[in-house]
């Protein structure tokens, strides 16, 4: 039910809204080129940092799978009969 509330019209966002649909398209100039690189920069060092915590995450994931997986070898091997257990 939370999804579907509106915020109210003296919010913070509906005024940040408002105030930029009644700006308009600025056109380029070189100080609004700056800032546009300056913020795709932003979100390239962003998107990255997300991307090398993202695979920092899988690699934990693979290694504690790895790490399970050898400690139910293990746990395998031991049920093992002792002739069985030097093969390989």
């Amino acid at each position: 039910e939370h999804l579907y509330t509106h915020p109210t019209p003296d919010s913070l966002m509906v005024d940040a809204a408002n105030q930029h649909e009644r700006q308009g398209f600025q056109g380029f100039s070189l100080k609004n080129w700056e800032e546009k690189r300056l913020d795709f920069y932003g979100r390239k060092v962003y998107s990255t940092g997300g991307l090398q915590l993202h695979v920092s995450n899988q690699q934990a994931i693979i290694s504690m799978y790895s790490y399970n997986t050898c400690w139910m070898m293990a746990k395998f091997t031991e049920l093992l009969p002792s002739d069985l257990r030097g093969i390989g």
